[in-house]
């Protein structure tokens, strides 16, 4: 669909899908993970860490500071 090699009919035949609606969310899902795969490895390092720490975060029991990603991937928090 993203990559107009299928209709949106094709898709919802070969993966039996019951409506329009399921397979837009399907596909979006799918470009939100090829814009991940393009990020660079330090962008994608330090998301992920901010994923883990986001509790903390929230919390005010560690402060962030976002790195230059120009330089080798690490992420800074302050705790």
């Amino acid at each position: 669909m993203l990559a107009r090699r299928r209709t949106v009919g094709e898709i919802m035949a070969r993966g039996r899908w019951a409506g329009v609606k399921s397979v837009c969310r399907y596909a979006k899902g799918g470009s939100v993970q090829k814009a991940t795969e393009r990020l660079a490895l330090g962008v994608r390092l330090f998301c992920q860490e901010m994923e883990r720490e986001l509790p903390r975060i929230l919390k005010g029991e560690v402060g962030v500071t976002v790195p230059d990603f120009s330089a080798p991937p690490k992420a800074n928090l302050v705790r």
